[in-house]
């Protein structure tokens, strides 16, 4: 475990991945090519803003939110403590 704590700056989110089930709800087995091109996590913190045109633009998830994301160009996104930081862009949906 990390001795540091992250927060995330500008319109940056810190989010901890919830891991997507390998069968279907009937207990059928998924390929790798099925896999979805987004993924599941839960807001761990969110930063403050970013600005655009002079005026600041806070994200629109809030800690505890369950969100589904995207990378961006099909990067890897990297971890930290079990942990990603993402653009607030990157977020496609929130679960309600």
């Amino acid at each position: 475990m990390s001795q540091y704590r992250l927060k995330p700056t500008g319109g940056n989110v810190l989010i901890e991945p919830v891991s997507s089930p390998d069968t279907t709800s009937g207990g059928i087995a998924l390929p790798a090519s099925a896999a979805r091109n987004y993924s599941e996590g839960v807001v761990i913190a969110v930063g403050p803003g970013y600005f655009d045109g002079g005026e600041r633009v806070v994200p629109e998830v809030y800690e505890g939110d369950t969100v589904l994301y995207q990378a961006v160009n099909n990067n890897k996104l990297p971890e930290i403590d079990g942990k990603i930081l993402i653009s607030c862009h990157q977020i496609i949906a929130i679960k309600e």
